[in-house]
């Protein structure tokens, strides 16, 4: 028979009496017989439902066939496809020959004859057969890892802490600013995208914005821009600008880099300045306040020509700016409120003041300590989530198959194939048997009484039949109907 065949063919190859062999996947996949050089005549496969090319472990796995140890000082693998259009993309080619191999994942499904047929067996529970699987076998494996993990992180966050100069607080006030200060960006998002809100806005206008590192700084809005079907329809155009105090640079950094940046520096008085798009999470609040000395026709010009009002916006802005930095909670009072109606947006504006206050209020703001606290609260955020991932990641795959036991178990009691002592009843005999609990319910319901024998055996062909959706001659609409 075959068998013997496939056997022959094997001890003479092995023997080095076969000099070329045409192989199936099979063959160069699970034996070891190394030979001089692997032919490939094909990169493509079927998975059952399309053609892909090979996996990096399936052409690693053939390829490495080539070069017999103690003969050949390498091996030779060649590809060879006789039609050009064969020829794989470099990307799919690199990602084939270069890529780590795939990661094994189990299998193991827990159906409901696998579950009935365990219930009636006394020697073997179904908690057997989960950790035998090669899912929690694998977690088994890892659990050293992860534990170890778990310390070095603990390690990590005990030796970094946040030592603050306010030593009566329970926690560091860094992790309330830093709080505060996401909520407010969040809020700030949802309510200046409205444009029933930002139409309310006269500019120019001057800005609280808040930066990197939540950084306050005080800018000019020149104007905004929508965006219909964008996920950020606002952008709003500021200019900001350095001072004596920033030792010639601007102080204030965004998490949105912007594209549209133009920027200088003022030689007269050695003041850098820059244009630029911020979106409505870098915005801390719009002040009532009147911008002295700037004039209508240095606004028009800022909005066409940047470079040349640059000069004009320094003189307006400086003087402001400077009393800003000496003491920003005196601009509080100046915030504009842009929903005094208190209509729809009234409650979110109220958790916006609610926010602020809390920012303006914190210990950590004009604290000298505040970039370097909220480096290491960064990097603590950090290694919480990584704590939550390894956590989740001890838990997961056995908590899953636990869940879906759980939930398939419910179930077959709901069906009344287990009583509520998780005992198999009759239902449940018939179940294994056929291998499928709708067809015990075709059965036990006695739905299959009023059909012929031609009609039961094409209702149960469906449970068999193999049928390929590829097929050119098939068409959807018509296996519909």
């Amino acid at each position: 028979g075959l068998p013997i065949a496939k056997e022959i063919v094997e001890m003479l190859f092995n023997d080095g009496l076969v000099k070329v062999l045409f192989a199936t996947e099979a063959f160069a996949m699970g034996v070891n017989m190394p030979t001089k050089t692997a032919v490939f005549c094909g990169l493509k496969k079927s998975d059952g439902k399309d053609f892909r090319y090979l996996l990096s472990s399936e052409y690693t796995q053939m390829s490495g066939r080539a070069g017999r140890r103690g003969l050949d000082a390498k091996g030779n693998v060649i590809i060879f496809l006789t039609d050009i259009e064969q020829l794989p993309h470099i990307e799919d080619l690199n990602k084939m020959m270069n890529k780590s191999g795939e990661n094994l994942e189990s299998k193991f499904k827990l159906t409901y004859p696998i579950i009935l047929t365990l219930l009636n067996n006394e020697n073997f529970k179904i908690m057997d057969l989960i950790k035998k699987s090669f899912s929690e076998n694998s977690r088994h494996s890892s659990m050293n890892w992860f534990k170890e993990k778990v310390k070095q992180l603990k390690r990590h966050m005990k030796d970094n802490p946040i030592n603050c100069k306010y030593p009566n607080t329970e926690t560091p006030p860094i992790e309330d600013f830093f709080n505060a200060s996401n909520k407010l960006r969040r809020e700030q998002t949802n309510f200046l995208n409205e444009m029933d809100i930002i139409t309310r806005l006269k500019f120019p206008k001057l800005v609280i914005l808040l930066g990197k590192n939540n950084v306050l700084d005080l800018g000019l809005c020149l104007r905004y821009a929508y965006y219909k079907d964008s996920r950020n329809p606002i952008d709003l155009r500021v200019f900001v600008m350095s001072s004596s105090r920033d030792r010639g640079k601007i102080s204030i950094e965004f998490e949105s880099a912007s594209q549209n940046v133009t920027a200088g520096n003022d030689r007269q008085t050695g003041t850098f300045w820059r244009f630029l798009d911020v979106r409505p999470a870098e915005v801390f609040g719009f002040l009532d306040t009147k911008v002295d000395r700037l004039r209508v026709k240095t606004v028009t010009l800022a909005l066409n020509q940047e470079k040349e009002a640059a000069p004009e916006l320094i003189s307006a802005l400086q003087s402001h700016r400077e009393r800003f930095l000496a003491d920003p909670k005196k601009f509080e009072a100046q915030l504009i409120a842009l929903d005094n109606d208190r209509d729809y947006y009234y409650n979110t504006e109220l958790a916006i003041m609610e926010e602020r206050n809390k920012v303006i209020e914190s210990l950590c703001r004009g604290c000298d300590l505040q970039a370097q606290h909220t480096e290491k609260h960064l990097k603590v955020l950090d290694m919480r989530r990584d704590l939550e991932e390894v956590d989740k990641r001890m838990k997961s795959e056995n908590q899953a198959i636990l869940d879906e036991l759980a939930a398939r178990t419910n179930v077959l009691k709901s069906f009344k194939y287990i009583d509520d002592e998780e005992v198999p009843l009759l239902k449940a005999k018939i179940a294994r048997e056929t291998g499928s609990l709708l067809i015990s319910e075709l059965i036990v319901e006695n739905l299959l009484d009023n059909l012929t024998v031609a009609e039961i055996a094409a209702l149960f062909s469906m449970f068999v039949c193999q049928f390929n959706s590829r097929d050119e001659n098939f068409r959807e609409e018509e296996f519909s109907d």
